[in-house]
Protein backbone atom coordinates (compact mmCIF):
# COMPACT_ATOMS: atom_id res chain seq x y z
CA UNK A 1 0.00 0.00 0.00
CA UNK A 2 1.18 3.42 -1.01
CA UNK A 3 0.83 5.65 1.38
CA UNK A 4 -1.51 8.61 -0.05
CA UNK A 5 0.09 12.17 -0.81
CA UNK A 6 1.57 14.50 1.82
CA UNK A 7 -0.06 18.18 2.10
CA UNK A 8 2.45 20.56 0.17
CA UNK A 9 6.06 20.65 1.05
CA UNK A 10 6.67 22.95 4.51
CA UNK A 11 8.48 26.17 2.63
CA UNK A 12 12.20 26.99 3.89
CA UNK A 13 12.70 30.10 5.23
CA UNK A 14 14.53 32.81 3.64
CA UNK A 15 17.27 32.47 6.43
CA UNK A 16 18.60 30.26 9.83
CA UNK A 17 21.16 29.49 11.89
CA UNK A 18 24.58 32.16 11.57
CA UNK A 19 27.05 31.21 8.78
CA UNK A 20 29.28 28.64 10.46
CA UNK A 21 32.97 29.63 10.72
CA UNK A 22 34.90 28.72 7.48
CA UNK A 23 37.05 25.55 7.27
CA UNK A 24 40.39 25.49 7.23
CA UNK A 25 42.83 26.43 4.37
CA UNK A 26 41.77 24.02 1.65
CA UNK A 27 42.73 24.03 -2.53
CA UNK A 28 40.54 26.24 -3.44
CA UNK A 29 40.82 29.81 -5.14
CA UNK A 30 37.48 32.06 -5.17
CA UNK A 31 37.40 35.07 -7.92
CA UNK A 32 34.69 37.47 -8.62
CA UNK A 33 32.00 35.93 -10.91
CA UNK A 34 33.43 36.34 -14.59
CA UNK A 35 32.33 35.31 -18.24
CA UNK A 36 33.39 31.95 -18.48
CA UNK A 37 36.33 32.62 -20.66
CA UNK A 38 39.22 30.37 -20.86
CA UNK A 39 40.85 28.19 -17.95
CA UNK A 40 43.73 30.56 -17.66
CA UNK A 41 46.12 27.42 -17.77
CA UNK A 42 46.06 27.52 -21.67
CA UNK A 43 44.91 23.80 -21.57
CA UNK A 44 41.43 23.14 -22.90
CA UNK A 45 38.76 21.66 -20.32
CA UNK A 46 37.91 17.92 -20.46
CA UNK A 47 34.00 19.25 -20.42
CA UNK A 48 31.61 21.72 -19.58
CA UNK A 49 28.41 21.20 -17.33
CA UNK A 50 25.95 24.22 -16.36
CA UNK A 51 24.94 24.29 -13.27
CA UNK A 52 21.53 25.92 -12.29
CA UNK A 53 20.10 26.11 -8.76
CA UNK A 54 16.72 27.04 -6.87
CA UNK A 55 15.01 28.38 -10.19
CA UNK A 56 11.88 28.15 -7.93
CA UNK A 57 9.32 30.08 -10.24
CA UNK A 58 6.16 31.01 -8.84
CA UNK A 59 3.44 33.19 -10.99
CA UNK A 60 3.24 35.43 -7.71
CA UNK A 61 4.62 38.49 -6.36
CA UNK A 62 7.73 38.67 -4.40
CA UNK A 63 8.65 37.28 -1.41
CA UNK A 64 10.85 39.35 1.19
CA UNK A 65 12.53 38.07 4.33
CA UNK A 66 15.25 40.66 5.84
CA UNK A 67 17.53 41.98 3.01
CA UNK A 68 16.57 39.23 0.48
CA UNK A 69 14.01 39.21 -2.34
CA UNK A 70 12.50 36.42 -3.96
CA UNK A 71 11.58 37.31 -7.56
CA UNK A 72 9.27 34.70 -8.42
CA UNK A 73 8.09 36.54 -11.70
CA UNK A 74 11.61 37.70 -12.52
CA UNK A 75 12.84 34.13 -13.24
CA UNK A 76 11.64 32.85 -16.82
CA UNK A 77 13.47 35.95 -18.22
CA UNK A 78 16.62 35.20 -15.98
CA UNK A 79 15.96 31.57 -17.15
CA UNK A 80 15.69 32.22 -20.82
CA UNK A 81 19.09 34.22 -20.55
CA UNK A 82 20.82 31.46 -18.97
CA UNK A 83 19.39 28.38 -21.38
CA UNK A 84 20.43 30.89 -24.40
CA UNK A 85 23.65 31.37 -23.24
CA UNK A 86 24.16 27.97 -22.07
CA UNK A 87 22.46 26.39 -25.91
CA UNK A 88 24.98 28.37 -27.40
CA UNK A 89 28.03 27.06 -25.69
CA UNK A 90 26.80 23.56 -26.70
CA UNK A 91 26.02 24.00 -30.08
CA UNK A 92 29.41 25.90 -30.24
CA UNK A 93 31.02 22.29 -28.81
CA UNK A 94 32.15 23.77 -25.55
CA UNK A 95 29.40 22.65 -23.38
CA UNK A 96 28.76 18.71 -22.62
CA UNK A 97 25.81 18.78 -19.92
CA UNK A 98 23.44 21.03 -17.86
CA UNK A 99 22.50 20.15 -14.44
CA UNK A 100 19.60 21.69 -12.38
CA UNK A 101 19.86 21.67 -8.71
CA UNK A 102 16.47 21.39 -7.69
CA UNK A 103 13.68 23.67 -6.68
CA UNK A 104 12.54 24.17 -10.20
CA UNK A 105 9.26 25.73 -9.04
CA UNK A 106 8.59 27.65 -5.99
CA UNK A 107 4.72 26.19 -5.41
CA UNK A 108 2.56 28.67 -5.87
CA UNK A 109 0.65 29.86 -2.40
CA UNK A 110 -1.50 32.45 -4.02
CA UNK A 111 -2.95 30.44 -6.25
CA UNK A 112 -1.67 26.34 -5.74
CA UNK A 113 -3.97 25.57 -8.57
CA UNK A 114 -1.62 27.21 -11.10
CA UNK A 115 1.35 24.88 -9.95
CA UNK A 116 0.92 23.21 -13.16
CA UNK A 117 1.21 25.68 -15.62
CA UNK A 118 4.36 27.04 -13.47
CA UNK A 119 6.20 23.78 -14.01
CA UNK A 120 5.31 24.01 -17.58
CA UNK A 121 6.37 27.47 -17.66
CA UNK A 122 9.82 26.82 -16.86
CA UNK A 123 10.40 23.06 -18.25
CA UNK A 124 9.78 24.94 -21.82
CA UNK A 125 12.16 27.02 -21.27
CA UNK A 126 14.08 24.37 -20.43
CA UNK A 127 13.33 21.95 -22.82
CA UNK A 128 15.48 24.96 -25.41
CA UNK A 129 18.40 23.22 -24.68
CA UNK A 130 20.22 20.98 -27.42
CA UNK A 131 18.81 17.48 -27.31
CA UNK A 132 22.41 16.89 -28.07
CA UNK A 133 24.60 17.38 -24.83
CA UNK A 134 25.14 14.52 -23.07
CA UNK A 135 23.15 15.60 -19.92
CA UNK A 136 20.64 17.17 -19.63
CA UNK A 137 19.78 15.97 -15.87
CA UNK A 138 17.51 17.04 -12.81
CA UNK A 139 17.61 16.42 -9.13
CA UNK A 140 14.16 16.68 -7.09
CA UNK A 141 14.01 19.93 -4.00
CA UNK A 142 11.72 19.89 -1.81
CA UNK A 143 9.61 22.46 -3.00
CA UNK A 144 9.47 20.39 -6.05
CA UNK A 145 6.84 18.54 -4.24
CA UNK A 146 4.40 21.14 -3.62
CA UNK A 147 3.40 18.71 -7.13
CA UNK A 148 2.80 15.67 -7.33
CA UNK A 149 6.14 13.75 -7.54
CA UNK A 150 5.81 11.59 -10.52
CA UNK A 151 4.82 14.38 -12.08
CA UNK A 152 7.94 16.36 -12.02
CA UNK A 153 10.11 12.99 -12.63
CA UNK A 154 8.19 12.24 -15.87
CA UNK A 155 7.78 16.24 -17.17
CA UNK A 156 11.71 16.81 -16.65
CA UNK A 157 12.85 13.83 -18.55
CA UNK A 158 14.26 11.79 -15.00
CA UNK A 159 15.58 8.73 -16.73
CA UNK A 160 13.08 5.19 -16.47
CA UNK A 161 13.63 3.44 -13.19
CA UNK A 162 13.94 -0.12 -15.51
CA UNK A 163 11.09 -1.92 -13.79
CA UNK A 164 9.27 -2.00 -17.04
CA UNK A 165 5.92 0.30 -15.63
CA UNK A 166 7.63 3.67 -16.50
CA UNK A 167 8.20 4.64 -13.61
CA UNK A 168 11.05 7.28 -13.09
CA UNK A 169 14.62 7.04 -10.92
CA UNK A 170 14.40 10.36 -8.46
CA UNK A 171 18.40 9.27 -8.27
CA UNK A 172 20.22 7.88 -10.40
CA UNK A 173 23.98 7.69 -11.75
CA UNK A 174 24.65 8.75 -15.82
CA UNK A 175 28.13 9.29 -17.32
CA UNK A 176 29.25 13.09 -17.84
CA UNK A 177 32.59 12.19 -19.83
CA UNK A 178 35.11 9.53 -20.33
CA UNK A 179 36.37 8.76 -17.03
CA UNK A 180 33.97 10.97 -15.38
CA UNK A 181 30.08 9.81 -13.66
CA UNK A 182 27.68 12.12 -11.86
CA UNK A 183 26.05 10.17 -8.77
CA UNK A 184 22.55 12.42 -8.65
CA UNK A 185 20.80 12.05 -5.06
CA UNK A 186 17.20 12.29 -4.11
CA UNK A 187 17.48 13.84 -0.52
CA UNK A 188 13.69 14.56 -0.59
CA UNK A 189 13.01 10.46 -0.24
CA UNK A 190 13.51 10.59 3.64
CA UNK A 191 11.88 13.89 4.63
CA UNK A 192 9.02 15.34 6.14
CA UNK A 193 7.58 15.68 3.08
CA UNK A 194 8.64 12.94 0.61
CA UNK A 195 6.46 11.18 -1.71
CA UNK A 196 8.69 7.91 -1.96
CA UNK A 197 6.09 5.53 -0.81
CA UNK A 198 4.55 4.32 2.67
CA UNK A 199 8.43 2.77 3.89
CA UNK A 200 10.31 6.08 3.04
CA UNK A 201 7.51 8.35 5.31
CA UNK A 202 7.88 5.31 8.10
CA UNK A 203 12.14 5.92 7.77
CA UNK A 204 11.71 9.35 8.05
CA UNK A 205 9.65 9.25 11.20
CA UNK A 206 11.97 6.69 12.95
CA UNK A 207 14.84 9.11 11.61
CA UNK A 208 13.43 12.01 13.39
CA UNK A 209 11.99 10.31 16.68
CA UNK A 210 15.88 9.61 17.02
CA UNK A 211 17.16 13.40 15.68
CA UNK A 212 14.77 15.69 16.86
CA UNK A 213 15.38 19.14 16.18
CA UNK A 214 18.13 20.40 18.61
CA UNK A 215 20.97 22.69 18.61
CA UNK A 216 23.15 19.40 18.09
CA UNK A 217 20.89 18.74 14.93
CA UNK A 218 19.65 22.15 13.79
CA UNK A 219 19.17 20.59 10.37
CA UNK A 220 16.54 18.39 11.20
CA UNK A 221 13.63 20.88 10.33
CA UNK A 222 10.95 19.36 8.10
CA UNK A 223 11.97 21.45 4.48
CA UNK A 224 15.20 19.55 4.59
CA UNK A 225 15.58 15.65 3.89
CA UNK A 226 18.22 13.11 2.62
CA UNK A 227 18.53 9.98 1.32
CA UNK A 228 17.64 6.89 2.83
CA UNK A 229 19.31 4.10 4.13
CA UNK A 230 18.87 1.75 0.84
CA UNK A 231 19.72 5.27 -1.59
CA UNK A 232 22.89 5.57 0.92
CA UNK A 233 23.84 2.01 0.24
CA UNK A 234 23.41 2.71 -3.35
CA UNK A 235 25.59 5.58 -3.39
CA UNK A 236 28.45 3.62 -1.62
CA UNK A 237 28.16 1.13 -4.11
CA UNK A 238 28.19 3.68 -6.77
CA UNK A 239 31.87 5.02 -5.48
CA UNK A 240 33.19 1.47 -4.96
CA UNK A 241 32.24 0.97 -8.70
CA UNK A 242 33.77 4.24 -9.86
CA UNK A 243 36.67 3.44 -7.98
CA UNK A 244 37.21 0.37 -8.98
CA UNK A 245 36.75 1.84 -12.84
CA UNK A 246 39.59 4.46 -12.41
CA UNK A 247 36.65 6.92 -12.91
CA UNK A 248 36.07 10.80 -10.82
CA UNK A 249 32.71 11.25 -9.44
CA UNK A 250 30.71 14.32 -8.68
CA UNK A 251 28.01 13.82 -6.13
CA UNK A 252 24.61 16.00 -6.87
CA UNK A 253 21.78 16.57 -3.74
CA UNK A 254 19.70 19.60 -3.40
CA UNK A 255 20.21 19.30 0.39
CA UNK A 256 24.21 19.89 1.04
CA UNK A 257 26.15 17.34 2.84
CA UNK A 258 29.31 19.26 3.87
CA UNK A 259 30.55 20.48 6.96
CA UNK A 260 31.83 23.61 8.04
CA UNK A 261 30.90 26.90 5.76
CA UNK A 262 29.58 24.52 2.77
CA UNK A 263 26.03 25.43 4.42
CA UNK A 264 24.49 26.91 7.13
CA UNK A 265 23.38 23.62 9.26
CA UNK A 266 19.85 25.16 9.46
CA UNK A 267 19.90 24.10 6.06
CA UNK A 268 21.64 20.80 5.54
CA UNK A 269 20.87 17.20 4.76
CA UNK A 270 18.99 15.57 7.62
CA UNK A 271 21.47 12.99 7.47
CA UNK A 272 24.56 14.94 6.17
CA UNK A 273 27.35 13.49 8.59
CA UNK A 274 26.49 9.77 7.04
CA UNK A 275 26.42 11.19 3.86
CA UNK A 276 29.72 12.99 3.88
CA UNK A 277 31.46 9.91 5.44
CA UNK A 278 30.23 7.64 2.23
CA UNK A 279 30.62 10.53 -0.05
CA UNK A 280 34.75 11.15 1.63
CA UNK A 281 35.15 7.05 1.91
CA UNK A 282 35.35 7.27 5.49
CA UNK A 283 37.90 10.47 4.78
CA UNK A 284 34.86 12.46 7.37
CA UNK A 285 33.38 10.61 10.73
CA UNK A 286 30.84 12.60 12.22
CA UNK A 287 31.47 15.59 10.14
CA UNK A 288 35.11 15.95 11.59
CA UNK A 289 38.64 14.65 9.64
CA UNK A 290 39.64 11.09 10.50
CA UNK A 291 42.86 10.79 12.69
CA UNK A 292 46.01 10.28 10.25
CA UNK A 293 44.25 11.71 6.79
CA UNK A 294 42.00 8.44 6.85
CA UNK A 295 41.68 5.45 4.38
CA UNK A 296 42.41 6.14 0.37
CA UNK A 297 40.95 9.20 -1.58
CA UNK A 298 37.35 8.88 -2.77
CA UNK A 299 36.90 8.67 -6.31
CA UNK A 300 34.50 11.71 -5.50
CA UNK A 301 36.15 14.72 -5.92
CA UNK A 302 32.93 17.13 -6.16
CA UNK A 303 29.31 18.07 -4.08
CA UNK A 304 27.22 20.03 -5.67
CA UNK A 305 23.67 21.06 -4.02
CA UNK A 306 21.24 24.17 -4.05
CA UNK A 307 18.88 24.44 -1.18
CA UNK A 308 20.88 27.24 0.93
CA UNK A 309 20.24 30.63 -1.41
CA UNK A 310 23.14 32.00 0.10
CA UNK A 311 25.77 29.25 -1.45
CA UNK A 312 28.35 27.99 0.20
CA UNK A 313 31.86 26.58 0.06
CA UNK A 314 34.14 24.30 2.03
CA UNK A 315 36.98 21.91 1.13
CA UNK A 316 37.63 18.83 3.32
CA UNK A 317 37.55 15.09 3.45
CA UNK A 318 39.27 15.17 0.03
CA UNK A 319 36.11 16.68 -1.46
CA UNK A 320 35.02 20.33 -2.70
CA UNK A 321 31.53 20.73 -1.15
CA UNK A 322 29.80 23.86 -3.65
CA UNK A 323 26.67 25.18 -2.93
CA UNK A 324 25.44 27.00 -5.81
CA UNK A 325 23.17 30.49 -5.19
CA UNK A 326 20.10 30.78 -5.85
CA UNK A 327 18.45 32.16 -9.56
CA UNK A 328 15.63 33.05 -7.93
CA UNK A 329 17.42 35.61 -5.59
CA UNK A 330 19.00 37.22 -8.23
CA UNK A 331 19.14 40.84 -8.24
CA UNK A 332 17.17 42.64 -10.72
CA UNK A 333 18.86 42.48 -13.90
CA UNK A 334 21.25 40.14 -12.73
CA UNK A 335 21.25 36.32 -12.83
CA UNK A 336 22.84 33.48 -11.09
CA UNK A 337 24.08 30.13 -12.93
CA UNK A 338 27.27 28.36 -13.84
CA UNK A 339 29.39 26.86 -16.15
CA UNK A 340 31.93 24.33 -14.49
CA UNK A 341 34.67 23.49 -16.54
CA UNK A 342 36.40 20.45 -15.13
CA UNK A 343 40.33 19.73 -16.35
CA UNK A 344 42.84 17.09 -15.15
CA UNK A 345 44.04 18.94 -11.94
CA UNK A 346 41.17 21.58 -11.11
CA UNK A 347 37.33 22.39 -11.51
CA UNK A 348 36.41 26.16 -12.33
CA UNK A 349 33.17 27.34 -11.49
CA UNK A 350 32.79 30.00 -13.76
CA UNK A 351 30.11 32.18 -11.99
CA UNK A 352 27.31 34.07 -13.93
CA UNK A 353 25.50 37.15 -12.00
CA UNK A 354 25.50 36.47 -8.29
CA UNK A 355 26.93 32.68 -8.38
CA UNK A 356 30.68 32.64 -7.03
CA UNK A 357 33.66 31.80 -9.40
CA UNK A 358 35.95 29.56 -8.19
CA UNK A 359 39.03 27.29 -8.90
CA UNK A 360 39.13 24.07 -7.29
CA UNK A 361 42.44 21.68 -7.46
CA UNK A 362 41.87 18.55 -7.71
Amino acid sequence: MVAPPPAPAPRSPADGAEPQPAPSPSPATTQPADDGGGGGGGDAPLFRLGVIADIQYADMADSHVEDRTQRFREVPAKLEAAVTELASLAEAGKLQGVLGLGDIVNGNREDPARNPSDLEAVAAILDQLPSSLAVRAHILGNHCLDLPREAVLARLGFPLAGGGDGSRAAFYAIPIAPGWRLVALDTTEMSGHTQAGEGAVEEAAAYVAAHPLSEADPQMSPWNGGPGAAQTAWLAAQLADAAAKGERVVVAGHHQAGPGAAVRRSHAAWNWREVAAVVTGGRLQAGKETEGGGPAPSPAVLYLAGHDHLGGYAHAGGVHWVTVEAMVEAPRGGNAYAVLEFYGDRVEVKGRGSVTSRVLKL
